[in-house]
């Protein structure tokens, strides 16, 4: 009986760490802000949500330009998606990334970025993702 309470207690924890709750958008950390006055000094912050993870807390942030922003617990940059299909800004992106999907894929438009583990994927407006390494080295294309 015992093991079934611990593993109840456990998966009940597990489930509270991980909810996502939004929090007032006047509550965003200075270097996530610091961040979208720099590469987005046009937009406004709509919605803001943090979650509580294991490493610490993480943020989700939507701009007003239906831009959405994924930081990890040290407040940087690991997802940007952008809902309306408009092109990112270059600024966004590493350069050498950006610059290969630019010199090879130039009538598509870069509309999301994402760093996991040790690699980066690219995602251009035709629906392809692009694959590449923690140093941009292009690695692949999903079609």
């Amino acid at each position: 009986m015992k093991p079934i309470i611990y593993l109840c207690i456990f998966c009940l924890s597990i489930f509270t760490q991980a909810q996502e709750k939004e929090i007032p958008v006047d509550k965003v950390p200075q270097g996530i802000s610091n961040y979208i006055k720099k590469h987005f000094p046009d937009s406004k912050i709509v919605k803001l949500t943090e979650e509580n993870t294991k490493f610490g807390t993480e943020y989700n942030v939507s701009l007003d330009n239906k831009i959405e922003l994924d930081f990890d617990h040290k407040n940087q940059l690991e997802d940007i998606e952008s809902k309306s299909m408009q092109e990112l800004p270059n600024s966004v992106v590493p350069k050498n990334v950006w610059d290969y999907a630019k010199a090879n894929y130039l009538t598509q438009q870069i509309i999301g970025w994402e760093k996991e583990n040790k690699k980066q994927r690219l995602d251009l407006s035709n629906g392809w993702v692009l694959e590449f390494n923690e140093k941009g080295i292009f690695l692949g294309i999903k079609k």
